[in-house]
């Protein structure tokens, strides 16, 4: 298959090999589709089905841009549900369609890679319910302060030290909390300033007990 290297690399066919891969493709009945720039992909309020990956190309809708590679629709489609925003080709792109009932069906089989590759997608769906979760808790809290230091308790529980580097840009962080950089800034300035933490460009130090 053309594409094999890109799924090999995709967090859905961890730890399935290459062999297996092509198997699944095979009896799940994938499908591959080519699109133009600016061509929908998947339509919002419409009914998934489909897990997608991109094989070639890129595609955006919402605030998400998705590369070689890169997979959505997992959740809509194990729920059947549809996604919030229309999503486009922002290139000439290519992308693979996984039916997820029919993925279902072919575990059915008996065959462990079918029990894997639904397995892996269970634990993606399971880390972004985290991830949404802990973003709400965060959104939840009625000032910057106190949705800054929400945020910075998460992260120490989440490295379990009070050091950590933050894998994201001040920018990021600020479109995380829903504010504005000037204001991010000047909160970690007061923070940093009354002793509650360090920071160093992207490396934090807690010290205080109570986050």
């Amino acid at each position: 298959m053309k594409y094999i290297d890109v799924l090999k690399r995709c967090d859905i066919f961890k730890n399935v090999s290459e062999e297996n891969i092509l198997e699944i493709i095979k009896a799940a009945d994938v499908k591959i589709k080519k699109f133009s720039p600016k061509q929908i992909v998947c339509k919002k309020n419409v009914i998934c089905r489909d897990i997608c990956i991109v094989l070639d190309g890129s595609a955006w809708g919402g605030e998400a841009v998705f590369e070689r590679g890169d997979f959505f629709a997992v959740e809509e489609a194990a729920a059947e549900g549809s996604l919030m925003y229309d999503l486009y080709s922002a290139e000439e792109s290519e992308v693979l369609f996984i039916n997820f009932k029919k993925l279902l069906k072919c575990s059915c089989m008996g065959y462990p890679f079918f029990y894997r590759i639904l397995d892996n997608i269970f634990g993606i769906i399971s880390e972004r319910n985290m991830l949404y979760s802990q973003r709400l808790s965060v959104l939840s809290q009625n000032t910057l302060r106190n949705k800054l230091l929400e945020f910075l308790r998460l992260q120490k529980q989440i490295h379990g030290d009070s050091s950590f580097s933050l894998n994201m840009t001040r920018s990021e962080l600020a479109e995380y909390l829903c504010v504005d950089r000037c204001s991010l800034s000047r909160e970690l300035t007061k923070l940093r300033n009354e002793g509650v933490m360090d920071i160093n460009k992207q490396q934090i130090i807690l010290k205080h007990r109570q986050i």
